[in-house]
């Protein structure tokens, strides 16, 4: 029997974990990748030849390319310079090369220049785009450019601007220059084509600017080494080709559209400006005032002021000292520089001009540590290297000395805790401290019952400065202990040692804690006494309470003995002065806090502010009297009395609680004369401070009542009859206690602008003049000969009525719709029309229409006023009559002497009927054919 075999694969690993292996290995190979591209990325090389300078920078954005290699890499700050390097920066990177003959390249943004050394030992810069400024110093440079060459004399400063291939502008600052340009001429001999710049002088190539700032250079940084102001004078110098008579403006602001911070300056015939500008950016543009769209004549450009102040020396201090017995000690040198610095030179001598220094040392930090110094006085200082300014520019910090001392002895540990009571209760550690000594390796610390350390108790070796014992108790029970510290080298040998320190362990905690007043607690000058000083304790012995002018106790001015736990009646001048409570145990008393107290003055007066020279105040009726005075600095209320002057004089008034340094009173019921006002500042007591008071600031015053002018008639809001406002005006009457003067009378009518009467100085008694019907107002303004006012609290006002309409007439004759028939025209050749009259009436118009009261009368007249009581109109034109209803009309008026009508009336009406027989038609006979026809 044939058995069949299982050839599947069983592995023994299960497929998870493979999974988690391969990704863990990926990861590991993705991280390897990452770090070798960074580290390959970041590296810097280095050459086995003799560098020609060093580069420094202040943001990795600088670049750097051998001569016969074609990759590019990052240096370090001061990174060495081989010959033919190439170096190129990215935008707003700066960078800086120190030659070394001790010529300087500044490096703009955005700019690639090739730095070579010829076996003369000078310098030559290829510029193939951007913008350098080179520093010599006692041998030359030269730049080549394209079309062009400079050579850079000793001594000198000179910026070259390359904008393109075809744009080259060189502007010496200081010193001299020689260029020379290259032409298509073969014949031209060398140095014939050659140009000497001297100081402020500018060379371009291509297109000319009209306008070229000389100093300060485009993006320049200028450095405010002032520690007192955050501002700097800047020297702003340029040449221009533009007439001289030609108007230039000089504009500063803090960004580049000239929105903040603008400033503008004429400067039409100079060459140079001095202008003190802020730290920061500051953008600057001249040009001609009459550009007329000439932008071409303007100049632009940037700079900043940085602020960098000169380090200030922190470790070691000023005369500080070292002392060391074997080995000198290392020194840390610690300072603050500032943001702006590239890097610092620590420079240590021994001597204070720091000539020869015999420590050198430039650092990218602001502290080193520093073992190489023997003993003896040494004096150090700081200098700052910055990217942007010539060396000789740096200000370097005060120099500082420091001495190292060598001794035969070192100063014994300084012991820190216990203090003179260790707690050791519920089973607490004890810890036991001091501070370091120089040079000491170890220490060995003992702890002994006895004040000559002849009865070990605990004797240990530790490398720290501290030493903990855990449940002290045990080790260490109640009572008086002694402890010193030894300080040891590495084997052992004793450096330094303390003198024994005792102390007093209590395993029950000890109380003895100060209460009232807390610290910094103020009390005012006349409440000391009264102020009681107290303190809690669990100890039975006396104690002794202390008072000193200084925080150390050194001068003791009080000193009580007292088994209380409170003490009372102390007297204490202004001032701060420290309490505390001691016990009086003779080898380790216990001490309570130290508080401090203060003893505070009164509060000062406060002035009354709004009363003049005469102290006099005026009560006006129905008005309150504002009393304001100054503020009280400490005072949260005041109080205020008012008396008649005199010792024993009743208090006419009185508020002892006023939050503000202002109140209104009532003086409507005070007779007039002098009174006494006293204003006082007092504090509520608070947790940090009794109740205080300030001195009282009693003020003479001289009351007096002034009443305004009274206004009597018309009285306010009156209703004048209009016909009598016309025909018999009233009179405007006031009246004053006071004698008036300056006074005004004005009487104004509602609508209309101008004045109905104004009147300076008038009487009390004013005739008005005729009013017409509407709406008036009037007032009196008037002053006292002392000038003060007195005008009328409030404008009176009254209205004149509207004249009414005279009455209506009533018909006598004829009756109402009267009908007028053939029989009345019989008897009657007139109608006789009669109504009564009107007694104020002057004339009365009559008018007669027929029904359609829209067509014109047929009658119309106007009748006079006879004084009889009953008004006739004989009407006799009775052909204006006919046959059909009319009406008449009658209204009476009343006119004025001069004609104006004055008063209308009310139109009454009457209807009558003409009732007349219709005529027959006449017929007549054929005329026939007349003659002639």
């Amino acid at each position: 029997m044939k058995t069949k075999r299982n050839i599947k694969s069983k592995p023994d690993t299960s497929p998870i974990l493979l999974d988690f292996a391969v990704v863990l290995l990926s990861l590991a190979t993705a991280f390897a990748a990452l770090f070798l591209f960074i580290k390959n990325l970041t590296v810097t090389l280095e050459r086995n030849e003799k560098s020609i300078g060093t580069v420094t920078f202040k943001k990795k954005t600088v670049q750097r390319k051998f001569l016969d290699r074609a990759v590019w890499d990052r240096p370090v700050q001061h990174s060495p310079v081989y010959n033919g390097d190439t170096i190129r920066t990215a935008g707003a990177a700066e960078a800086k090369v120190f030659l070394s003959d001790n010529n300087v390249i500044d490096i703009g943004s955005d700019t690639m220049i090739q730095i070579f050394v010829k076996d003369n030992e000078e310098a030559e810069i290829g510029l193939k785009e951007g913008a350098v400024s080179v520093q010599t110093s006692n041998t030359k440079i030269k730049i080549n450019s394209n079309n062009a060459s400079v050579v850079v004399k000793e001594n000198s400063l000179l910026h070259a601007d390359k904008a393109d291939t075809e744009n080259l502008r060189l502007v010496v600052e200081t010193g001299e220059a020689a260029v020379s340009e290259q032409t298509a001429d073969e014949n031209i001999a060398a140095g014939q084509n050659t140009k000497n710049l001297q100081k402020d002088s500018v060379f371009q190539s291509g297109t000319e600017a009209a306008i070229t700032m000389i100093s300060p250079s485009q993006n320049v940084k200028i450095l405010n080494q002032n520690t007192e102001k955050s501002s700097v004078n800047v020297l702003f110098k340029w040449q221009t080709s533009l007439p001289e008579n030609e108007e230039l403006i000089l504009e500063t602001a803090s960004v580049s559209d000239f929105s903040q911070n603008n400033r503008k300056f004429s400067v039409t015939g100079l060459n140079e400006i001095s202008i003190e500008q802020p730290d920061g950016n500051v953008y600057w543009k001249l040009y001609p005032k009459k550009q007329s769209g000439r932008q071409a004549l303007s100049a632009q450009g940037k700079f900043t002021v940085l602020p960098a102040p000169v380090p200030l020396l922190l470790i070691p201090a000023k005369e500080s000292k070292y002392f060391y017995k074997n080995t000198p000690p290392s020194v840390r040198f610690l300072w603050k520089g500032n943001e702006s610095a590239a890097s610092y030179l620590l420079e240590i001598a021994d001597n204070p001009d720091m000539v020869n220094p015999k420590f050198t040392k430039s650092v990218n930090m602001e502290s080193l540590a520093v073992s190489a110094l023997n003993d003896g006085i040494w004096y150090w200082r700081v200098t700052p290297y910055y990217l942007t300014a010539k060396e000789t520019d740096v200000l370097s910090s005060e120099v500082f000395s420091f001495k190292i001392e060598k001794r035969s002895t070192l100063p014994e540990p300084e012991a820190l805790f216990p203090k003179t009571v260790a707690d050791t209760a519920s089973s607490k550690s004890l810890t036991f401290s001091w501070k370091t000594v120089e040079e000491a390796k170890k220490y060995r610390m003992i702890i002994s019952d006895n004040e000559n350390m002849s009865n070990p108790i605990i004797d240990t070796v530790t490398a720290d400065n501290y030493l903990e014992l855990k449940e002290a108790a045990k080790l260490l029970p109640n009572g008086t202990y002694y402890w010193t510290v030894f300080g040891t080298d590495e084997k052992g040998a004793v450096l330094t040692e303390s003198k024994p320190r005792s102390f007093k362990t209590l395993d029950t905690e000890v109380t003895l804690r100060s209460v009232f007043p807390p610290d910094g607690y103020i009390i005012a000058d006349t409440l000391c006494r009264d102020t009681r000083f107290t303190w809690k304790t669990n100890l039975t012995s006396e104690q002794h309470f202390q008072v000193s002018d200084s925080e150390d106790f050194s001068n003791i001015v009080k000193d009580i003995k007292t088994f209380n736990t409170g003490v009372d009646g102390i007297e204490l001048k202004t001032g701060t002065w420290y309490w505390r409570v001691i016990s009086s145990a003779e080898n380790s008393p216990i001490k309570t806090e130290t508080k401090k107290v203060i003893i505070a003055p009164p509060f000062e007066k406060p002035q009354l502010v709004n009363i003049g020279a005469d102290k006099r105040i005026i009560i006006l009726q129905n008005r309150l009297n504002k009393f304001k005075w100054t503020e009280v600095k400490g005072a949260d209320y005041y109080q205020i009395k008012i008396k008649k002057p005199g010792l024993e004089k009743d208090v006419l008034y009185e508020n002892l609680f006023i939050t503000e340094t202002e109140i209104e009173l009532d003086f409507k019921d005070i007779a007039d004369g002098p009174y006494i006002v006293s204003i006082q500042g007092f504090a509520s007591a608070t947790l940090s401070s009794s109740r205080r008071y300030g001195l009282a600031e009693d003020s003479e015053i001289f009351l007096r009542h002034l009443k305004p002018v009274e206004l009597l008639s018309p009285v306010d809001n009156a209703r004048i009859n209009g016909v009598e406002a016309m025909l018999n005006p009233g009179k405007l009457i006031w009246a004053s206690s006071e004698k008036p003067e300056n006074a005004n009378l004005l009487v104004t009518k509602t609508g209309s602008k101008e004045p109905v009467l104004s009147l300076n100085n008038p009487g009390f008694t004013v005739k008005l003049p005729p009013l017409e019907a509407g709406k008036y107002t009037w007032r009196v303004t008037a002053s006292t000969i002392e000038g003060l006012d007195i005008s009328s609290e409030k404008n009176f006002e009254f209205t004149v009525l509207p004249i009414p309409p005279l009455q209506a007439v009533k018909f006598i004759s004829p009756k109402e719709n009267a009908v007028l028939n053939a029989v009345f025209f019989k008897e009657n050749r007139t109608i006789d029309f009669s109504w009564n009259a009107i007694e104020e009436a002057t004339v009365y118009l009559v008018e007669i229409y027929t029904s359609n009261k829209k067509s014109k009368p047929v009658y119309s007249s106007k009748i006079g006023a006879d004084g009889k009581k009953e008004i006739l109109l004989k009407f006799r034109e009775l052909a204006l009559l006919s046959r059909g209803s009319f009406y008449i009309e009658v209204r009476a008026q009343r006119h004025l002497k001069d004609g104006k009508l004055f008063q209308d009336g009310i139109v009454s009406r009457l209807k009558f009927e003409i009732n007349l027989p219709k005529k027959n038609n006449v017929e007549t006979n054929e005329t026939g054919v007349l003659y002639g026809k």
